[in-house]
C-alpha cells in the first residue's frame, strides 16, 4: 500500500469512528432540543441559548487555550515515543487547569448578577449563572482528560467516553424538564457536565502515566510557555464566543427571546451537520498534523488529503439537509420553528467554504505561529463576522443573517488560502479544487430546486 493510500486509509478509519460518534451526539442533542421545544417552546431554547454561550464566555478563559497548545506538546511528545515526557506536560497543563477552572468558578459567582442583567435584562437568574459555575469547573477538566487521550491518539477510548458523556446527558435531563419545566435547564447543564468529566476521567486513568515530581516554580516555568501561546488561544476562542453572545443579545433586543430560540435551533441544527465531519475529523487531523508540521511537504499533503476527504463526507450530509430540512424541523422541533427552513438550507451551501477554510486554517496553529492565526482567525474573522451578522439581521432579519455568514465563509476561506501560500508555500491540489467546485454547484442546484419547488 502506498503512503499517498495509508493517508487517505486514515484519515477515513479515524472520520468513520468519530462521524460515528458525531453522528449519535447530534442525535442526542437534537433529541433534547425537542424535548426543549416540546416542553418550553421557543422561550425555553432562547434561555439555554443566553445561558450556554454566557458560560462559554467564562469556559474560554478558564480553559486557557490549552485545548491546543497541550494537544500539540502531547502529540509531539508521543510521535517520539517519550513517555515520561507526555507524563509530565499532563501534570504541568492539569495543575495550571486546576488552578483557572477554580478562578472561573469565583468569576461567574462575583458577576453573577451583572451576567444575569445583561444577558436577560434582569436578575432573575442570577441564581443559575451561580449554580452554572459547578458545570464551568467540570467542563474545564471533562477538556484536560480529552487533550490527554486525543494527544495520545487514545481515539477509541475518547469516543466512547464521547458517547456515555452524551447518553447520561439525555437520559437525565428529560424527568428535569418533564418535571421542572424552565428550571430544569441548569439543573440537566450540571449533571452532564459532572457525568462527561467522569466516563473521561476513567479512561485517563486506564492508561497508567509515569509518576513525575515536579516543583511549583517548575510547573509555573514549564506550563508558562504553554500558557503563553494558550493565552493568545483563549483571547481568540474568547473573541469568537463573545461575538456569538452579542449576536444572541442583539437578536433579543432588536428582535425578540423567541427570535433567539430560532436563531439557535437553526444554528444548532446546521452546526450539528457540519460538526459531524468537522469534530471527527479535528481529533485526529491536528494531532497528525501537529507532528509533521515543520516537514512543508508533507503539511501540503496531510492539509489537501484532509480537504478532498472532508468534502466528499460532507458533500452528501449538506444535500440531504438542503432536501429533508422541512422534515428535520417537523420531527426534531414544532411547528412555531417553521421559520428557520430557508435559514438552514442557506447555511448548507455555506457550509462547503467553512469546512475548506477549517482545515487550512489549522496550518499555522500546528506550527505554532499564534500571532498569524491569532490575527486572521480572532480579530479578523470574528469583528467581521460581528459586522456581517448584526447588518444581515437588521437588514432582512433571519434570512438575511444566513446570507451574511455564507458571505462571511467565502472571504475568509480566500484569505486562508493567501495567507497559508504567502507564508507556508501551501497549495492546492488539483483534485481538491476540483471537489469544492463540484460541490459549491452541486449544493447550489439542490438550494435552487427544492426552494422553488416549496414555493
Amino acid at each position: 500500500m502506498s503512503t499517498t493510500q495509508l493517508s487517505y486509509r486514515n484519515i477515513i478509519k479515524a472520520t468513520s469512528l468519530f462521524g460515528g460518534v458525531q453522528a449519535y451526539q447530534i442525535f442526542i442533542s437534537l433529541f433534547r432540543s425537542k424535548i426543549i421545544a416540546v416542553f418550553l417552546g421557543t422561550v425555553g431554547i432562547g434561555i439555554s441559548g443566553l445561558l450556554t454561550s454566557t458560560l462559554s464566555i467564562v469556559n474560554a478563559i478558564a480553559g486557557l487555550g490549552l485545548n491546543y497548545t497541550a494537544i500539540r506538546e502531547i502529540a509531539e511528545a508521543f510521535h517520539e515515543g517519550n513517555q515520561a515526557k507526555v507524563s509530565r506536560i499532563y501534570e504541568i497543563f492539569s495543575r495550571w487547569l486546576y488552578f483557572s477552572s477554580l478562578f472561573g468558578v469565583v468569576v461567574i459567582i462575583a458577576f453573577s448578577s451583572l451576567l444575569s442583567q445583561y444577558s436577560f435584562g434582569n436578575k432573575n437568574f442570577t441564581w443559575s449563572f451561580v449554580w452554572l459555575s459547578i458545570t464551568l469547573f467540570f467542563n474545564v477538566l471533562n477538556v484536560r482528560n480529552n487533550i490527554f487521550l486525543q494527544g495520545t491518539r487514545k481515539l477509541k477510548e475518547m469516543a466512547k467516553g464521547s458517547v456515555l458523556g452524551s447518553t447520561f446527558g439525555l437520559i437525565t435531563s428529560y424527568p428535569l424538564y418533564f418535571w421542572l419545566g424552565v428550571n430544569g435547564i441548569v439543573p440537566a447543564m450540571i449533571l452532564a457536565s459532572i457525568s462527561s468529566f467522569c466516563i473521561s476521567y476513567y479512561f485517563v486513568c486506564k492508561d497508567k502515566l509515569e509518576s513525575v515530581k515536579i516543583s511549583i516554580k517548575e510547573t509555573i516555568a514549564e506550563g508558562s510557555d504553554m500558557v503563553k501561546f494558550g493565552l493568545l488561544m483563549t483571547i481568540s476562542s474568547l473573541v469568537g464566543t463573545i461575538v456569538s453572545f452579542i449576536v444572541n443579545v442583539f437578536i433579543n433586543k432588536t428582535g425578540s427571546l423567541s427570535d433567539v430560540g430560532l436563531y439557535s435551533s437553526a444554528m444548532s441544527i446546521s452546526s450539528q451537520c457540519a460538526g459531524l465531519v468537522f469534530s471527527a475529523m479535528v481529533v485526529d487531523y491536528f494531532p497528525r498534523l501537529a507532528s509533521m508540521s515543520s516537514d512543508e511537504d508533507k503539511v501540503n499533503e496531510i492539509v489537501n488529503h484532509q480537504n478532498e476527504i472532508t468534502l466528499l463526507v460532507v458533500l452528501p450530509v449538506l444535500v440531504a439537509l438542503i432536501i429533508t430540512t422541512p422534515l428535520v424541523v417537523k420531527i426534531l422541533l414544532t411547528p412555531e420553528f417553521n421559520k428557520i427552513i430557508t435559514f438552514v438550507r442557506i447555511i448548507a451551501v455555506g457550509t462547503i467554504f467553512q469546512a475548506a477554510g477549517y482545515i487550512i486554517g489549522y496550518i499555522s496553529l500546528a506550527k505554532g505561529d499564534k500571532l498569524i492565526y491569532f490575527s486572521f482567525n480572532a480579530i479578523g474573522g470574528n469583528v467581521l463576522g460581528l459586522i456581517f451578522f448584526i447588518t444581515g439581521y437588521y437588514l432582512n432579519g433571519l434570512n438575511g443573517l444566513a446570507l451574511a455568514i455564507i458571505i462571511h465563509h467565502i472571504l475568509f476561506f480566500i484569505i486562508f488560502i493567501i495567507i497559508t501560500k504567502k507564508l507556508y508555500n501551501y497549495n492546492m491540489s488539483f483534485k481538491f479544487i476540483y471537489i469544492i467546485i463540484v460541490s459549491v454547484i452541486i449544493t447550489s442546484l439542490t438550494f435552487a430546486v427544492v426552494h422553488n419547488y416549496d414555493n
